[in-house]
């Protein structure tokens, strides 16, 4: 039986006999060049999105990582705290006169999980080696807690009629004057390179404030603050309570 099913030639020739390019393989070729074009600008959008990406990752793990190992480093996030300026009705629960309520909330930041026991694998990464437990693992305090303890002393040394022992007539924990005040400094330059060493860039802001004369710092805003908690809660499962 005689195929009558008509195809469209592929080229057809012009009235002066040269051939032309039929409808047909003219919108096929015209389909090719569109899909090359769309099949180029996603790679390029793909590129993009993959260069920026690992710039954003490159630059959020630089702000979070540590260039010194520290046993945490696998925990530490950051998170928006908004802070208060701690004046008036803004008082935080360590501020205020002293008080057996406000030596607790200072106790409960670091006094009963300060030191902590680590791994020998973990020491071992250490820059500074430390010393070994009978149990076998090994002894570190996180310098947070420190940091704590000491801002601490320094509060209880400002309020000397408070916190002074009667039998010794010095700030409870010291058997001298010149014991504390050696301490105070010690504790005064910790927190100095405590401070630059976690230089808080969050931007503090001014406002104009009815019946001054000049701008002044608004202390209520919004840090990046690493997370506290999870720090808190990684030494509670590694306190050593006796060495």
């Amino acid at each position: 039986m005689e195929d009558t099913t008509h195809y469209a030639p592929l080229l057809s020739d012009s009235d002066d006999g040269n051939p032309v390019v039929s409808p047909r393989r003219f919108e096929k070729r015209t389909s090719i060049f569109y899909l090359a074009i769309i099949a180029s600008q996603t790679l390029l959008f793909l590129g993009f999105v993959a260069f920026n990406w690992s710039t954003y990752t490159k630059s959020n793990s630089a702000a979070c990582s540590q260039v010194v190992y520290s046993p945490l480093q696998h925990l530490l996030e950051y998170k928006p705290v908004l802070y208060s300026n701690g004046l008036r009705d803004q008082m935080s629960v360590y501020q205020g006169e002293p008080s057996r309520e406000v030596d607790q909330a200072w106790e409960d930041l670091y006094n009963d999980f300060g030191i902590s026991a680590i791994p020998k694998e973990q020491a071992e990464l250490l820059d500074n080696k430390t010393i070994a437990l009978p149990n076998g693992k090994h002894l570190v305090e996180i310098s947070v807690f420190h940091s704590l303890h000491c801002l601490n002393t320094m509060r209880k040394a400002l309020r000397a009629d408070y916190y002074t022992d009667p039998a010794t007539g010095i700030i409870v924990g010291f058997d001298s004057e010149e014991k504390l005040q050696e301490h105070i400094s010690h504790c005064i330059d910790d927190l100095r390179r405590s401070l630059q060493c976690g230089s808080d860039v969050s931007a503090i802001v001014w406002h104009n404030v009815p019946g001054k004369k000049s701008p002044q710092p608004s202390m209520d805003i919004v840090h990046s603050c690493r997370n506290f908690d999870k720090i808190a809660d990684w030494a509670k499962k590694h306190r050593v309570v006796e060495f």
